[in-house]
């Protein structure tokens, strides 16, 4: 709305439903359907000016990452509760700044060597806290043993328990190199934690696969499915997240898991750094 207050007070809530998670400069399918309700009166009936209605529309085009609402906002708040039962294991409430630290706070509150760190420093400590989170990303729900999301004969979406029997490698392993991860990048942690590396690399990989095709929008946002542990996890790999997208190539899961990851922790990329943020294989 280009910051107008006015325009804000139009939006209605049958607009935003139809918006939501859409990916209009990616997905063909989504940007044909809002030049459908723009034409058809069915977005944003409350404004009925033709020039901001055309200005509105031009803009929306141009959006290149899933339009937002508070619905998607706090599904995807389940998928980030699943990463933060893991860091909670790395917090050190006891070294952190301040009363009710976050999490950020209580994991670098074990940080080792923080005094007299310079700012290159605290970059480092912030790429390092973004891999672990990635890290939780990748594997939580096997790490944490949180269910998968997966589809019933109505086409509609369940929830079970993950079969730890097809996540490989095993919950112990990962936890294993979870512990060793964090202890390898200056981060203390529990008491007699078993640490151990694991080569660890994602399958390539993508859902849907077919160039120009769209992951449905019921799956755009949440708690991730069992079809998809492959792609969700190459999603969230560096390789994966260091994709380009194009116009009309379709909206998958390694947009939709990327813009996710990048939404939530954009607080720990250093602006003004041409560095790769996210490197490794995993």
């Amino acid at each position: 709305m280009a910051g107008d207050p006015h325009l804000l007070s139009q939006v209605d809530a049958k607009t935003v439903q139809q918006l939501q998670s859409r990916v209009p400069k990616i997905s063909k399918l989504d940007r044909e359907h809002i030049e459908k309700g723009f034409h058809n009166g069915s977005l944003f009936p409350l404004i009925i000016n033709a020039n901001h209605r055309e200005e509105l529309l031009d803009r929306l085009k141009m959006v290149s990452v899933p339009i937002p609402s508070l619905r998607t906002f706090f599904q995807d708040i389940l998928y980030l509760c699943i990463a933060k039962n893991v860091m909670k294991t790395l917090e050190r409430l006891d070294l952190a700044p301040r009363q009710k630290p976050t999490i950020d706070e209580g994991v670098k509150g074990g940080y080792r060597w923080t005094q007299g760190l310079h700012a290159p420093q605290q970059h480092e400590v912030q790429y390092h806290l973004l891999e672990l989170w990635r890290f939780s990303f990748q594997y939580g729900c096997e790490m944490v043993g949180t269910n998968r999301l997966v589809r019933n004969t109505k086409g509609q979406s369940d929830s079970v328990t993950w079969d730890l029997q097809y996540a490989s490698p095993d919950r112990k392993s990962l936890w294993k190199h979870f512990f060793w991860l964090a202890n390898h990048y200056g981060f203390t942690v529990p008491n007699d934690s078993p640490v151990e590396r694991l080569e660890i690399e994602c399958t390539p990989g993508d859902h849907p696969e077919e160039l120009g095709s769209d992951e449905p929008l019921s799956r755009r946002s949440g708690k991730p499915f069992a079809d998809s542990v492959d792609a969700d996890r190459f999603a969230l790999s560096s390789l994966g997240l260091q994709r380009q997208w194009k116009d009309d190539q379709g909206v998958t899961l390694g947009l939709v898991r990327g813009w996710m990851f990048r939404a939530f922790f954009s607080h720990l990329i250093p602006a003004n750094d041409n560095r790769p943020i996210l490197v490794g294989k995993r």
